[in-house]
């Protein structure tokens, strides 16, 4: 059965085509045409802008990524094959919730694996990382008895969104799995979590703007 990579493309108010976010899903289905295509290009993004407007996962995305009408892309390849994109489509993120950016390398991490007898566990689990994140994604502590975390409501609202992706993709007979490079298979999700600590991501950080200077004394 084909393997698709499914990329979700989030630019920057920048418009430079290197400031983008993008999360990277694979899944299988037996002829991307129709319905399935159809069916990927409203469950992801879905998984950013459904639920109530308070609980999306876009609210937790800071304004600096863009939501000018149809600025970001669903980009549909088949693994494997060369060439152009089987399928792009546009549309429209949903608004950040709060002003304040945390920096742009701090990301949320959805998690998800399966078991596999005989797999080595690192082909049949992966992740994908939401941000750049604004200061709503975190529990900000005044004091030093802890560290920082994920808000709890953020956790519970990113799980819930991959929850319904999930749904909304079998629902269509479109399998959202693990891609292994190394076995050239797509391992179905079994399960799902997300941790109460931030990850990094490196790739999402801006070029500085100024440099300061110092003598030695």
């Amino acid at each position: 059965m084909p393997i698709y990579r499914v990329d979700a493309v989030l630019p920057y108010i920048t418009n430079i085509p290197r400031d983008v976010t993008v999360n990277t899903f694979h899944v299988e289905a037996d002829s991307m045409t129709g319905d399935q295509l159809n069916a990927v290009h409203g469950a992801i993004p879905g998984f950013y802008n459904n639920t109530q407007a308070s609980s999306r996962v876009a609210a937790r995305i800071n304004g600096y990524v863009s939501r000018e009408a149809n600025a970001c892309q669903t980009i549909i390849r088949q693994v494997g094959v060369p060439g152009a994109p089987l399928d792009v489509d546009t549309w429209t993120l949903t608004s950040s919730a709060y002003n304040d950016c945390l920096p742009f390398e701090v990301a949320l991490a959805c998690s998800y694996y399966s078991l596999q007898p005989g797999v080595p566990r690192g082909r049949s689990r992966g992740r994908i990382y939401i941000g750049p994140l604004n200061y709503g994604a975190g529990t900000i502590t005044l004091h030093s008895g802890a560290p920082p975390t994920p808000a709890s409501s953020f956790m519970e609202e990113l799980g819930t969104a991959a929850a319904e992706l999930h749904g909304a993709l079998g629902s269509y007979d479109v399998t959202w799995g693990v891609y292994s490079r190394v076995d050239e298979v797509l391992y179905p999700i079994e399960h799902g979590y997300i941790d109460n600590e931030f990850d990094t991501q490196r790739r999402r950080q801006v070029d500085a703007t100024d440099r300061q200077l110092w003598t030695p004394a």
